[in-house]
Formats: structure tokens, sequence, C-alpha cells
């Protein structure tokens, strides 16, 4: 047919005419793997892009040693101030540096304290996994552990044992919150009073009697229902010295260093004067004598208190700045400042409260990092960490699978071109056609003058002259004296 001119001429030009002749030819001949190959071709394009990667690595920067470092802890000792020299209190407390870190990580709230920064002229690096003498947390939920009772109120005579409905929830006989609609929270020491070494006794501990080295082990029994004095719950915390093992980072000038697993298996001393000491990764790890009981008695007065509501309209009361902010996460009454406000708080609860004491524990350590060599009466060496200063390079990487398109298209198209020849040269030579190229001139030319009769007349609209196509069957043919090619009419 005539209109096969117009279907092979369009499979020449894309993949929708490809798609047109592979459906109106037979598929058997050689030209349909032409329009298989121009249809194939279309995705291959975007698919060669992809077997080219570009990745950016860190290499290390050659000739910097001893630039990117951090600093560790290995003993401590709070008998001196910030520039080395020793000072004497009326009662022995914490440095004023690690009295503010403590409030710092107490009053932070939701507010994440980092880690201390590492030396990294780079903005980029990367250092060893190293261990420090650091403050470490641990908290549990011991409501289980609860007592109740019957209270008595003994200033008023009428208001007997028998008769007086109100509970005393207790964990031990100084830990303890009365139900009476009136109290909400309670904060206290777990300790007892010294032992004979000067530290407190935690044998009361519930959940952390393994600790060897505390410095705070607290209860605090708080209401978790705003309707019923009986909804009680309580939740004890730990804070202690150990050895916490660290990873550290520096991308594009953010340190971000994670916490690993942390040893808590100091020594117990047998007297007066010795000092708690933990050996590990052949490194003594030790705390100056007296420095656990100085800890223990500060942490002691500052986490201790209460949280109340009373009045009409009800106002809400706590007894210190210590109890607002631990309360604060659990409370479901109101504000935790005397206000009148008493809409409920939407406080994050457990995670939040534990948030506030990993901000305790990263802020004392911090302290303890960053002045080891000014406190540190250890004559062991405790040089700081080194680390490796990177750049960042862009490397491009050839992905050779992506590559199998274009050469499955390469290998096709040569197959097809060989195929043309071959095909071409299977033909007897007198049938042999010469070579067109890609010109509609010789079509022109050879179309029979026949033909130019019967077809539409002038420039019709290509709907009837497509029909006409469609109806006329032609083949290519020498004329009678063989030196020129006619279509004639078949």
């Amino acid at each position: 047919r005539l209109e096969d001119l117009d279907v092979f001429d369009g499979a020449s030009r894309g993949a929708w005419g490809g798609l047109e002749l592979l459906w109106k030819i037979n598929i058997r001949q050689i030209a349909s793997l032409g329009a298989l190959l121009v249809v194939v071709g279309l995705p291959v394009a975007p698919l060669s892009q992809q077997s080219v990667h570009y990745d950016v690595r860190n290499q290390p920067i050659p000739g910097q040693p001893d630039t990117a470092s951090l600093l560790t802890a290995i003993s401590w000792n709070d008998q001196s101030t910030d520039d080395g020299t020793a000072f004497v209190q009326l009662e022995a407390s914490p440095p004023l540096l690690m009295k503010a870190a403590i409030l710092n990580g107490l009053y932070a709230g939701t507010t994440t304290i980092n880690h201390i920064q590492p030396t990294c002229p780079g903005g980029n690096c990367t250092y060893p996994d190293y261990r420090s003498l650091a403050i470490c947390t641990r908290s549990a939920d011991v409501s289980s552990h609860l007592k109740s009772e019957k209270a008595y109120d003994g200033d008023s005579p009428e208001r007997t044992q028998e008769n007086f409905n109100v509970l005393k929830w207790y964990l031990t006989d100084y830990n303890y919150l009365i139900s009476n609609g009136t109290d909400v929270f309670s904060l206290g020491s777990a300790a007892k009073n010294p032992t004979q070494y000067d530290e407190l006794d935690f044998s009361q501990s519930i959940a952390f009697k393994d600790s060897s080295a505390p410095i705070a082990d607290v209860f605090m029994i708080y209401a978790r229902s705003r309707s019923s004095n009986d909804d009680i719950a309580a939740l004890e915390f730990l804070l202690e010295w150990c050895v916490q093992s660290y990873t550290t980072t520096v991308t594009n000038g953010t340190a971000t260093t994670e916490r690993h697993d942390a040893v808590s298996n100091f020594s117990v001393p047998g007297s007066v004067g010795e000092s708690p000491q933990m050996s590990l990764d052949h490194r003594d790890f030790t705390l100056a004598p007296g420095t656990l009981s100085l800890y223990q008695k500060y942490f002691r007065n500052i986490f201790r208190g209460k949280a109340w509501r009373e009045g009409n309209p009800t106002q809400l009361y706590v007894s210190s700045d210590a109890t607002q902010a631990l309360f604060q996460p659990v409370n479901i009454f109101g504000r935790t400042v005397n206000g009148k406000d008493d809409t409920p708080n939407q406080g994050g609860g457990i995670d939040e409260l534990q948030k506030i004491l990993d901000n305790i524990a990263v802020a004392m350590t911090n302290v303890i990092r960053t002045n080891y060599n000014k406190a540190s009466t250890t004559t062991e060496s405790n040089p700081p960490i080194l680390g490796s200063i990177w750049v960042q390079e862009t490397y491009v990487t050839v992905q050779w699978g992506w590559l199998a398109a274009p050469i499955t298209l390469l290998v096709g198209s040569v197959l097809f071109v060989l195929g043309v020849i071959i095909s071409s040269l299977s033909c007897d030579h007198r049938q042999r056609p010469e070579v067109w190229k890609s010109s509609n001139l010789p079509l022109l030319k050879a179309l029979e003058g026949d033909l130019y009769q019967e077809g539409p007349s002038g420039m019709k609209s290509p709907r009837s002259m497509e029909e006409w196509a469609k109806e006329v069957r032609v083949r290519l043919t020498r004329d009678a004296d063989g030196d020129s090619w006619k279509l004639v009419r078949h």
C-alpha cells in the first residue's frame, strides 16, 4: 500500500512512528527491528544519566597533627578553685562552677545541654571512641513499692486515726505523701545519716542498690489524678559517678556526641581519706577523698520539698525551686508557680523528667572534663584525645549496571545496519535499487503517471489523501529500458 511509505517515514522520525510501524507492518520484516530500536531508545538517555553518581567523601588533611582534640578526665578533686588555688569553706560544698552547672541543668527545662565542644579547625573531624570520668543518671518506676495507711492529724483531737479518712502513701518513714486532696507532690532523698566514713547511707534505695558511687538517690511521690486521692505514683532516680564511653564527630562545624555504655564499679573506701577508684582499660579513674560525701550532702539539701494545692480558688504552691523544676513534667494540676491559674499542664511526663536529669549529668560532666587539669591531683598523664581533620571532596562514581541500556541499544543498532546491508546484498543486482538516502525527491519522481491521474486532484485535505493511500497498492520495479525505477500499481 502506498500508505506504508508514510508509515516507514514516520518510524524514522520518533517513537510514536516506530510503534505505528510495529502495529501496521509485518513484524518479521527487518524494518521492525529499526522501529523497535527507535522506541526503546526513548528511555535510554535518562537511564544513561544514572550511570554517573557523585559522592562527597571525607579525605584526611595530612601534615596537621595535634590540631583536632577533645578533653577527657580520669580523676576529680573539688578542693581547688578554677585557678588551681586551694580554698576553705565553713561548710563544705562543691565549687561554684559545679554548682552553676547543676542549677543550669536543673533549670534548663526541655532545652538540651550539649556536651563539650571539641577542637576541630577544619569543621569536619572524627575521633576514636573514648572514655571519661562522668556523671550518669538512671530512673525507675517504684510505684509498686508504695504502701498506704490511715493518716492521723495530731493537732485536731476530734480527728483520730480511726475516723480521719486520709491516706499516707510512703516508701520510707520520711518519703511519703498525704493524699488529702491538698498535697500533690513529694520529693526527698533515699539516703539516711552518714556512715562512719562520712558518706550517706543509701541502703533504703529500692531500684539502685548496686550503685557503688551514688551522689543523689531521690524518691518522687506524686498524684496522677485531679479527681481521685488514691491514684498515686512513685519514681526513683539516681545520679552517680561513672566512667562513660563516647563517640564524637564534627560535620560541617556541628559536633555530635553519642553516649554508649557506662561503668560504675568504684571501690568502696575502707577508711577515712581513702579515694574511690576504678580500673578500666588499663587506666585508673579516681575520686578525691571526701568527694562522694560532699555531693551526697549537697544534693540531699537540693532535692527535697513538696507541692500542694489550697485556697478558694485553688492555688498551687511549691516549697523550692528544685521541686518546681522536677514537678513540672508530671504536674497535671496547673502552673507550678504560686498563682491562680489551675489549667492542666501539658508536660512531657517521665520522658521530660529524664531529660532534666540528663541535663544535670551532662552539665556536671562538662565541668569535670574541661577542668580536669586544674582540679586533678593525680600524677598520671591524661593527654587530650586526638582526632583527624577531614576535607570534603567530590568523587565521580560510574555505576556500570546502568550502562547496559545504551550498550544494548548500540549493539541492536549495529545489528540492524548489518541486517539492512545483508538484505540488500542478497537481492539480484538487477532488482537492487540505488541508495536514495533520506529524501522524498526520488519517490516523487518514481511515482507512475497513472497514479497521479487516479489520486485526488490537487492538494486535498490530509484525511482524503490518507484514505486514498490506504486503497492503493504499489510495487517498485524497473521501467522497460531498465534504466530507472518506477512505483506502479500492484
